[in-house]
């Protein structure tokens, strides 16, 4: 888990391969059950019908086993979805510098990131990454392992699979 631009995904995809196990992107998921975009789920059907169904992928999955999960940003924090995956699985939070998030998520295609897709300036940007991450690291830091994403991606899952001592 950990803030939209951390790298979860790459990262997820990554660890899994290097562990043998699958991989799920909870995004990718979503989309696939409705045949839409998250953005378009944002903007047709709104954000609470978005964590509705992020809900229910949890469910679905939190218990299979030799699995990775990339959660959306948002996912840990509502509806105690946090328990569930703390009771059903080792979580993780990919920790990233309000500034590289910024980085990152400013030279993104904020067109596939509907909370960001108004942000006028990176400055603007970058304040509401801050407002949001005060929000949501009260829930990313129940995860069982705290892991530095500002490294090499190798050195990620190095971290992650010591960390989780596999």
């Amino acid at each position: 888990m950990g803030f939209m631009g951390s790298g979860k995904s790459t990262v997820g995809k990554q660890l899994a391969a290097s562990l043998g196990y699958a991989f799920l992107d909870t995004d990718s998921e979503i989309e696939n059950r409705v045949s839409k975009s998250i953005a378009e789920i944002f903007s047709q059907d709104g954000e609470s019908t978005f964590r509705k169904l992020e809900g229910e992928i949890l469910k679905d999955y939190a218990s299979k086993n030799e699995m990775v999960i990339s959660t959306g940003g948002g996912m840990p924090c509502s509806s105690d979805h946090i328990s569930l995956i703390n009771k059903t699985g080792k979580s993780c939070y990919l920790y990233v510098r309000n500034e590289e998030l910024s980085s990152r998520l400013w030279n993104s295609n904020k067109a596939d990131r509907p909370l960001i897709t108004q942000m006028k300036s990176a400055y603007e940007l970058s304040n509401w990454i801050k407002d949001k991450l005060n929000q949501r690291e009260a829930y990313y830091f129940n995860s069982h392992l705290l892991v530095d994403g500002n490294q090499g991606i190798d050195d990620i899952v190095t971290d992650l699979k010591l960390g989780l001592g596999l």
